[in-house]
């Protein structure tokens, strides 16, 4: 039986800009399953809190009860304090208690002639709690709350909404990331050698192909300069334009082996990067049980092996982990 090749070396992040609602990184000596695998956690497998249920008591609004549900449950919430809750299904209650769900309440009613906006910031929490509507924290820069819809004289829309603690694989309202992209590092080179033979002009306008200004012109030098490879995005603009001036060996782009650019966007209920090292923690979490699943699998192997050529039971409490087991990466 042959063996896989444990990797010696261990992935590395390098963070290239941080904001309160953004984060850009590269990941460096990693497979491309790795990174794969960390974008989709971030996206479907890193808890947040988002209204699943709401109980309507008045509405009058122009919307009725299905559109007001459905616009409720994709209010993003706070969820700075999703750790401290736990998933319905591994709760112990029957029907709902403060360590599986948040409750709200939003009552408003217009008594004036001009329509009034409903917005999430109606949305007041029964308890006092760290889960609450994207707005209402002054620390924060939005906008203006999300609407949730509009009252003529006379109307009301009284609720009563429960947030539970859930994923974006269940639902899309459980989603943390606007935006959850990665790209191949990119590996710009120009053979200067080749640059020399052009005219001033020609090499103005290699510059100029490429649309995110990857290139540079140095008036001192009059050297085409690669400025800032990352900006690159693979349209191959450089490499049709060396083909137009007939030289084919002017410009190579290509990408760096197991590094990799991530933007990532929140959606303001978690930072970006409590949100990746969340999704590096599911993974962890899922290598760990897929581990002693096979480790317990090759166990009962063994076991039954030996059962059936008399040998008995082979349970030593020794390490099972030899030279001729898999290693689990």
């Amino acid at each position: 039986m042959s063996r896989r090749t444990q990797r010696k070396t261990e992935a590395q992040i390098e963070i290239v800009s941080l904001t309160r609602t953004s984060v850009r990184f590269v990941l460096s000596e990693a497979e491309l399953s790795l990174a794969n695998s960390l974008r989709r956690a971030m996206i479907a497998e890193v808890p947040t809190m988002a209204v699943d249920l709401i109980e309507v008591e008045d509405n009058t609004s122009p919307l009725h009860d299905s559109f007001i549900a459905h616009r409720m449950g994709l209010v993003p919430l706070v969820s700075h304090d999703v750790d401290n809750y736990v998933l319905p299904t591994q709760c112990d209650c029957i029907e709902g208690c403060e360590r599986c769900q948040v409750e709200f309440k939003l009552d408003v009613m217009n008594t004036r002639d001009v329509p009034l906006a409903v917005r999430s910031d109606k949305l007041v929490p029964f308890d006092d709690t760290k889960v609450y509507p994207l707005g209402q924290d002054p620390d924060v820069d939005v906008d203006e709350p999300v609407l949730i819809t509009k009252l003529g004289k006379n109307q009301r829309l009284a609720l009563h909404a429960v947030a539970k603690k859930g994923i974006g694989k269940e639902h899309a309202k459980w989603c943390p990331v606007a935006v959850a992209t990665f790209q191949h590092d990119p590996d710009v080179t120009v053979d200067q050698a080749v640059m020399d033979k052009l005219e001033e002009a020609q090499k103005q306008a290699f510059v100029r192909s490429c649309p995110t200004n990857v290139f540079a012109y140095d008036d001192t030098s009059r050297q085409v300069v690669v400025e800032d490879a990352s900006k690159c995005m693979y349209c191959k603009e450089c490499v049709k334009k060396a083909e137009d001036l007939g030289e084919v060996d002017l410009v190579r782009v290509a990408s760096k082996p197991g590094r990799f650019i991530f933007t990532v966007e929140s959606t303001g209920v978690l930072t970006p990067e409590y949100i990746v090292m969340k999704a590096f923690d599911v993974l962890n979490d899922k290598l760990q049980t897929l581990e002693t699943a096979i480790s317990s699998s090759v166990t009962g192997a063994h076991d039954d092996d030996h059962n059936a050529h008399g040998f008995g039971s082979t349970s030593t409490g020794m390490d099972t982990t030899g030279d001729d087991d898999y290693a689990i990466l």
